[in-house]
């Protein structure tokens, strides 16, 4: 039974994690989300922002003293959501832009998976890159690689390893029974391995062909041809550089992340270290990065970047 808009916003509190945003796509981003979710809770981790009075009783906006990492912000955002009696949450970062209609489509996804008793950890949508209009598949890993899923009609619910966390959509109590995002690794991967943590207690992560995100990621991005199929290269500044390496290192010493995750994963790492070290600028602040983050995840020291 489909959902009218009104019914599908209710219970819905969308969580929103800024750090240093466009301020114009910000105040769109939030009229648009106040228009689908019933609550909208906004969490700043940067600089403060000067926002405009949303005529909204169900808008939070808080301020963190400093950057505390997208993971512990997110986690606040949850905390604000069941502290007032939300069923659902729905996360999204400050460069995505939602399709019309998209968390009544989640919603309605989310609850029909239940009903059939699939487990569901999460639903997400199909996200599509601004820039060049090209799909991000879902995934799963297998012994024989990466298995890719386009979105397609006839596939209404898509299993897949892991979503990403922007569009993300999942119930206050299946947040709680996986357990929060991982605040000691900051920022990158860090909703990979909540979907990890989740598929090892039983649930499973569905995406959801009709659901559409315009999403943005790395600083910048190539696509390339190669052995038949099109892949996609993202440049990353340095500092984001130690995290996604300390991150995925750190992940590789963990037993409940699938080998088949790390099987593929370490040969990309090896070939994005040499890539970044010798072939994009700026090359010693990468290797520098690179380096320091390989040490620290081998050594399990996370937190945020001590400098």
């Amino acid at each position: 039974m489909a959902l009218s808009p009104a019914q599908a916003k209710r219970g819905v509190c969308a969580v929103i994690v800024a750090y240093e945003p466009n301020y114009d796509h910000l105040i769109e981003l939030l009229v648009e989300c106040l228009a689908q979710c019933e609550g909208v809770v906004l969490v700043n981790n940067g600089n403060p922002i000067a926002l405009p009075a949303f005529n909204h009783s169900y808008f939070k906006h808080i301020q963190t003293m400093g950057n505390i990492g997208l993971a512990a912000a997110q986690n606040l955002g949850v905390a604000w959501a069941a502290a007032h009696d939300y069923p659902y949450i729905w996360f999204i970062d400050q460069d995505s832009w939602p399709a019309a209609g998209l968390v009544q489509t989640l919603r309605l996804a989310f609850e029909e998976l239940e009903s059939t008793r699939a487990s569901p950890a999460a639903v997400g949508p199909s996200l599509v890159d601004h820039r060049d209009g090209v799909s991000t598949p879902f995934v799963r890993f297998t012994a024989g690689g990466v298995a890719r899923y386009h979105p397609a009609a006839q596939a209404a619910h898509i299993p897949c390893d892991f979503l990403i966390a922007s569009g993300m959509l999942t119930s206050v109590a299946r947040f709680h029974e996986i357990g929060p995002w991982e605040e000691a690794l900051f920022i990158d991967n860090v909703d990979l391995e909540w979907s990890f943590r989740a598929r090892a207690q039983g649930f499973q992560c569905f995406g959801i062909s009709t659901a559409r995100l315009s999403h943005t990621l790395g600083d910048a991005v190539a696509r390339f041809s190669l052995l038949g199929r099109t892949h996609s290269l993202y440049f990353h500044a340095p500092r984001r550089q130690y995290y996604m390496m300390r991150n995925r290192i750190a992940l590789y010493r963990r037993p409940y992340i699938p080998w088949t995750w790390k099987l593929q994963d370490l040969p990309r790492a090896l070939v994005k270290t040499l890539l970044f070290t010798f072939g994009v600028r700026p090359r010693r602040e990468n290797a520098r990065y690179l380096l320091k983050g390989a040490i620290d995840g081998f050594l399990s020291r996370l937190g945020p970047h001590p400098e």
